[in-house]
C-alpha cells in the first residue's frame, strides 16, 4: 500500500485496524475475568466471584470476537458494493439479465 493510496482512501485499513482491535479487546477481556477469578469483586473469592471471573473470560470472549467478526462483515458488504459498483461503471455487470 502506498502513500497514495492511503490518503486517496483506495486501500482500506480497517481490516487490519478491526484485527488490532480485536487482540486488545480480547486481553482487557481476559484480564478482567482473571481479575474477577481471584476476588477483585466485592465479593472477593467466593464462588460467586470464581463463576463470574470464568464466564467472563469464556463469553466475554466470545462476544468480543462476534462483534468484531460483525464489523468485518460490514466493511465486507461495503468493499463488495463497491466492485459491484466499478463492474457496473466499466460496462461489466456483474448482474444476469433477467431470462425473458
Amino acid at each position: 500500500m502506498t502513500s497514495q493510496d492511503y490518503f486517496s482512501f483506495k486501500s482500506m485499513i480497517s481490516l487490519s485496524l478491526i484485527k488490532t482491535i480485536y487482540i486488545i479487546g480480547a486481553i482487557l477481556v481476559t484480564l478482567w475475568g482473571v481479575y474477577l477469578l481471584f476476588g477483585g469483586s466485592n465479593y472477593g473469592g467466593t464462588l460467586l466471584s470464581i463463576l463470574a471471573g470464568i464466564i467472563t473470560i469464556a463469553f466475554g470472549n466470545i462476544m468480543w470476537r462476534v462483534t468484531c467478526e460483525i464489523w468485518i462483515v460490514f466493511f465486507s458488504i461495503h468493499e463488495r458494493l463497491g466492485s459491484i459498483e466499478t463492474e457496473i461503471k466499466g460496462g461489466k455487470s456483474p448482474v444476469r439479465p433477467a431470462a425473458e
